[in-house]
């Protein structure tokens, strides 16, 4: 789903919803169109980084995704009289509810962790990890001073997003949590992809363009974290190749 931020006054709103015009009482998520009508209408609206980076291939993503399906096809019972376009949308429908599982456990743990580097009470199955990622991030950044989910919004380019935590008093680094589910999947060394390093470039080129960034691993089920920061070659690449997707997106979408 795509992503939008309003900028008003000081202000940034996050403009990822607008109700349904059937049901104002219901959300739907928020299309190109809505955005051109509130441009039209002076408003300043523009897409997120992840939403921008959405137009470039992602080769292991799409074959997880497909290796995903293929394991509710082998995992599903069903009836092999059924039509084949009905079989196909229970797989899709089923296949679309598993995934989902892993972007709301996500959220609720960069939720969690906000909390925690507040000062907030945390759910006490947590709390170990959240001291675990504090102390891995002081270790390598060697400060305590945390920004907690800071909203960019860069005037210039005309992007914006949410940063999980930016740390020192010049935001010396930019970092992003991701989280992995299970153990079987948490693969120390091998989970750093170029579209992490395109997505902190991205942020600090509004917050610090000379920041350092990292992104810190989490597995949720036994708590490991890796720290693992991002070579400035490979920023400055990121940053290239998002400019590049910006112009893409904004030629696709008739901007």
């Amino acid at each position: 789903m795509s992503h939008y931020y309003e900028k008003s006054g000081d202000k940034i709103i996050p403009q990822h919803y607008v109700p349904m015009a059937t049901d104002p009482n219901r959300m739907r998520g928020t299309t190109i169109r809505d955005v051109k009508k509130w441009i039209k209408e002076g408003r300043k609206v523009v897409p997120s980084v992840t939403t921008i980076l959405n137009v470039l291939d992602k080769p292991a993503l799409v074959n997880w995704k497909v290796d995903q399906h293929i394991q509710t096809c082998y995992e599903m019972e069903f009836d092999k009289d059924v039509e084949f376009d009905s079989f196909k949308q229970d797989i899709k429908t089923e296949t679309e509810q598993r995934l989902s599982l892993a972007p709301k456990a996500g959220t609720n743990f960069h939720n969690i962790m906000e909390s925690y580097l507040k000062g907030i009470e945390v759910p006490p199955e947590f709390f170990r990890i959240c001291v675990d990622v504090e102390e891995k991030i002081v270790s390598h950044c060697g400060d305590e001073n945390f920004n907690t989910e800071v909203t960019i919004f860069n005037d210039i380019d005309n992007y914006a997003g949410q940063v999980d935590l930016s740390v020192g008093n010049d935001d010396e680094w930019v970092i992003d949590y991701k989280t992995k589910q299970f153990t079987d999947k948490f693969k120390p060394k091998r989970m750093a992809y170029p579209d992490h390093s395109r997505q902190l470039a991205a942020y600090r080129q509004w917050i610090n363009p000379k920041a350092r960034c990292a992104n810190v691993f989490v597995c949720l089920e036994d708590g490991q974290v890796e720290f693992h920061e991002h070579k400035e070659a490979d920023l400055e690449l990121g940053w290239a190749v998002f400019h590049h997707s910006l112009q893409i997106w904004r030629l696709s979408n008739g901007f």
